[in-house]
């Protein structure tokens, strides 16, 4: 499967360039179809299918990345089943909205996804143990009210000092 969207992509290229304003020399322009011809034998012809109408009814690219369960095309969010399938990489599947040819990269390629810092593992992990301190005091996640009485106990700044401190 990674042929196939390799060369769906590089086919899109092709034609792209060939498609064009740019002025191209008749030799780059026969270079550029021989490509494209040799593409066109690698790729199945169903899915060769499928690339020819998206490109009939204007939809380029024809071949788009899923990026976080949405569609890299319409950027529409897609089916819970289809991102899985093609998470997986079973096969290429088309868009349920815009009919685009959709694929997931495979591992190590693609964007590099971004990993968040280490302070924001470290209290992602806080969070999931019940273990992080509300700066009023208290446990978050310990399934109530922070504890507080009229005295303010249990803060740390207590309501008798602040009281205190704006009377004077």
């Amino acid at each position: 499967m990674d042929k196939t969207v390799r060369a769906l992509e590089d086919l899109s290229a092709t034609d792209s360039q060939l498609g064009g304003d740019a002025p191209l020399t008749a030799e780059f322009v026969r270079a550029l179809e021989k490509r494209r011809a040799a593409l066109r034998d690698a790729i199945p012809e169903a899915f060769l299918a499928a690339y020819d109408a998206l490109g009939r009814m204007g939809r380029r690219p024809a071949v788009v990345q899923v990026r976080n369960a949405h569609c890299g095309g319409c950027y529409l969010r897609l089916p819970p089943q289809l991102a899985s399938a093609i998470r997986h990489r079973q096969s290429l599947r088309s868009c349920p909205h815009c009919r685009r040819l959709l694929y997931s990269p495979g591992p190590g390629g693609g964007q590099a996804s971004r990993s968040p810092s280490s302070s924001a593992l470290c209290w992602r992990a806080r969070l999931r143990s019940g273990c992080a301190e509300f700066p009023g005091g208290g446990l978050l996640g310990s399934g109530g009210p922070l504890p507080r009485d009229k005295s303010g106990a249990g803060s740390k700044y207590p309501l008798s000092s602040l009281r205190s401190s704006l009377s004077s």
